[in-house]
């Protein structure tokens, strides 16, 4: 059997123009925009819990061990600082503890041809998406036949507002993932 030569490359040529961080992240932009979330194959729900140590040398973010349900060096220095009772070790310890984020796959309405993306937010966010998923006239928003789209309305950081800020809602009618 004769190896194919073009279709390795064709391989190669798409894990070079799709593996990007970039490529697979999205980040809600000003204003409202539509997006589906999708059933994440590796999970009973759609969402992954991460853990990551932020300040930490030069580094921009680190994984916790926390995420695999291991012991991390980081929260235990942490602790030990909390546990001195000084303010200044105090406010070391918030900045260093791993801060939990929360990804999941979603798809970005109108955008479909794009492919799944993955959505990274925070406690707050999350907080919301589960009371909406354990409400009964919402259920399984991540359902690929009876789910909803959901309006992610960003506001973009300003003046004591670091961050910006982000809220959800979901659409009251149930669509599919993807039209027949």
């Amino acid at each position: 059997m004769a190896l194919d030569l073009k279709a390795i490359q064709a391989k190669l040529n798409k894990l070079e123009k799709s593996t990007t961080r970039r490529n697979n992240l999205w980040k809600p932009t000003d204003g409202d925009t539509q997006i589906r979330l999708l059933p994440y194959p590796h999970g009973s729900d759609p969402f992954i819990e991460l853990y990551f140590c932020y300040n930490i040398g030069k580094t921009r973010s680190i994984l916790s061990p926390l995420s695999f349900g291991k012991e991390c060096p980081i929260n235990e220095a942490a602790a030990q600082l909390r546990s001195t009772g000084q303010k200044e070790d105090f406010e070391l310890a918030r900045k260093v503890q791993p801060k939990l984020r929360i990804y999941a796959p979603i798809i970005v309405r109108g955008k479909e041809a794009e492919g799944v993306k993955f959505w990274g937010f925070g406690k707050t966010v999350y907080q919301s998406l589960l009371n909406y998923f354990l409400d009964a006239d919402y259920g399984d928003l991540s359902d690929a036949h009876s789910g909803r789209d959901i309006t992610v309305k960003f506001t973009p950081p300003s003046a004591g507002n670091t961050f910006g800020s982000t809220a959800i809602m979901p659409k009251p009618n149930q669509t599919p993932v993807l039209p027949n």
